[in-house]
């Protein structure tokens, strides 16, 4: 079975995009307010900080198959976390990114912020032939 869990804040409201099959602990979610950046997860009713970044928000959080990825509004990247205090830049876009969040199939999509080129945008990042997202292009869907 593949685990799909994605949390986005906006301010205090948090919102779970994932069906209940895949929607299992530990549950992922960041606060978008928060300077720098913090992923927290709920394992076991508890919640822990996951990783914190050195500057810099985050602003989503998506998990596939025990690594995590994630942006900042702020930012025209998508990072995935590599250990406590590390983060890689796998993606770097045109503009800003707002969300992002993982099919069942494991292709990673995002969306641009509102303002950008074109609301409302939703991209797929391609794979490599490796099945790395580092290095990937991404095409409009």
């Amino acid at each position: 079975m593949v685990r799909v869990t994605l949390f986005l804040c906006y301010g205090l409201i948090m919102f779970l995009w994932a069906s209940p099959t895949y929607a299992q602990e530990p549950y992922y979610f960041v606060d978008a307010f928060e300077r720098p950046g913090v992923i927290y997860h709920i394992e076991n009713g508890i919640r822990n900080t996951f990783f914190e970044r050195n500057s810099g928000s985050i602003y989503s959080v998506a998990v596939w198959q025990g690594e995590v990825y994630f942006c900042s509004a702020n930012e025209r990247n998508i990072y995935e976390k590599i250990d406590q205090q590390e983060e890689r830049i796998i993606y770097r876009h045109t503009t800003y990114i707002l969300d992002i969040a993982f099919d069942t199939e494991g292709n990673l999509y995002f969306s641009e912020a509102s303002g950008a080129r074109s609301n409302g945008v939703i991209y797929r990042i391609e794979r490599l032939v490796s099945g790395d997202l580092s290095g990937s292009r991404s095409r409009e869907y």
